[in-house]
């Protein structure tokens, strides 16, 4: 049996405000918008958790306290212990104008421009890494790459090709070449490995002449050593067909790839040698339409193959709890995209909220907690007290006591409309038989 509890951090003991703020749960119009000492409310920010275990929060769309709308390039650090939130760089305030950066040339007020679901990993050496992302417009992604160093407290501009909207780069799989360059993309789905390696897969693309959306199904690894990427598999085009039908857990083949997709969800086992992978919004395996994807992967990097591990290669399967609280071969949890997910200290992976449709009256919304037993190969539906209702595009860690910190979001208000958070819960396990 598998249950925990979540608890909503009060904004009053950290702001030393007069009263607790929320934005949450389904009240119209936002109550909190953010000051000098917390971050304002916003969805689809990029986050990191440091060495030292404090928890860095990056940009994303939002409000800010004078209730513009736009996108944020802020950069903010929680320390879980004292419970506080610093403002390091950037501005609290939406579309501010980042200085132009000169590439590998480190100085106090460089800064990435505003954006929302870039690719971001931590390296070996505990320095934050941010690639591509859109802005608020849905019509600008990005293609540069920046390294925030910890030790000194700056950004740096480690690539860019200086093109909006830019397609990949690359001659073939597995060659090493500077020029290479995975090109515009955002929501794309990320992994540190065991060497440092930084690895990204998929993404959405806007394909300039018909300014459509595109998706990416490709793998690529970059080294932080050398500054280069390296194409490992999938296609080269956005809504790149497979080679071939794939079979779920059949024999392992160079040319199974997922289909192209953004925000999905992604793991790496203990082992350190898998990347998991799971659901996201993108296209079938026949690139015929795009819908919410429910189906889970895992890359063998030693193997250098991806196999197809379980779910359909369908649109919105359903979740299906089983028994609540304990593992079952039949439990799912159906469709996700823009879910947060995490490893714990024992190896499994966690999943919460990232299920959201509308259907002509009918609105389908699991904000959720489920955990993947990569031993047993089977699916928890995690009992848990009442706990926040953000259904996707929330931020999140893992502390150095295993409990898990969420922060913003989006969530619905009591009129059906989609609105913004900053508030921050955590989850901790009580119990798990």
């Amino acid at each position: 049996m598998v249950f925990g509890s979540w608890e909503k951090i009060n904004k009053k003991k950290l702001t030393n405000k007069a009263e607790d703020n929320s934005n949450t749960p389904k009240v119209e119009g936002l109550k909190d918008l953010g000051s000098d000492t917390y971050p304002s409310p916003r969805s689809g920010a990029m986050t990191w958790k440091d060495n030292d275990g404090n928890f860095w929060i990056f940009g994303g769309i939002g409000t800010d306290s004078k209730k513009k709308i736009g996108a944020f390039n802020d950069l903010w650090k929680f320390d879980t212990k004292a419970r506080t939130f610093q403002l390091i760089k950037g501005e609290r305030f939406t579309e501010k104008q980042a200085p132009q950066a000169q590439k590998n040339v480190e100085k106090a007020t460089n800064t990435p421009s505003g954006r929302r679901d870039a690719a971001n990993w931590v390296d070996k050496d505990g320095n934050l890494w941010l690639y591509g992302g859109r802005s608020m417009d849905d019509f600008t992604i990005y293609d540069d790459m920046w390294m925030f160093n910890i030790k000194k407290g700056n950004w740096i501009l480690a690539s860019d090709n200086r093109k909006l909207n830019a397609v990949s780069k690359t001659d073939k799989k597995g060659e090493a070449k500077n020029s290479n360059a995975p090109g515009s993309r955002s929501g794309s789905t990320t992994w540190t490995d065991i060497n440092g390696n930084l690895w990204l897969f998929g993404g959405l693309v806007l394909e300039n002449s018909k300014k459509t959306s595109g998706y990416y199904n490709d793998l690529w690894k970059y080294n932080t050593k050398t500054n280069i990427w390296v194409w490992v598999a999938g296609g080269k085009n956005p809504n790149s067909k497979q080679i071939k039908e794939v079979k779920k857990n059949g024999a392992e083949s160079a040319d199974d790839t997922p289909s192209g997709r953004n925000t999905a969800i992604g793991w790496v086992d203990k082992s350190g040698e898998k990347l998991w992978l799971y659901g996201g919004y993108g296209i079938d395996n026949k690139v015929q339409t795009t819908g919410g994807l429910s189906d889970m992967w895992f890359f063998n990097i030693k193997k250098n193959v991806w196999r197809w591990h379980s779910g359909p290669l369908t649109f919105y399967e359903k979740a299906n709890q089983e028994i609540s609280g304990l593992e079952s071969p039949k439990a799912t949890p159906g469709f996700r995209y823009g879910a947060v997910g995490w490893t714990d200290k024992s190896g499994d992976l966690w999943l919460f909220g990232g299920q959201s449709k509308f259907s002509k009256d009918t609105v389908v919304i699991n904000n959720d907690l489920w955990k993947f037993n990569p031993k047993t190969e089977r699916w928890t539906s995690v009992l848990a007290n009442g706990g926040p209702p953000i259904i996707h595009s929330a931020q999140g860690f893992v502390d150095d006591k295993d409990a898990f910190w969420l922060f913003s979001g989006v969530f619905i208000n009591n009129r059906l409309n989609y609105q913004v958070s900053n508030d921050l819960w955590k989850f901790t396990l009580t119990k798990q038989l």
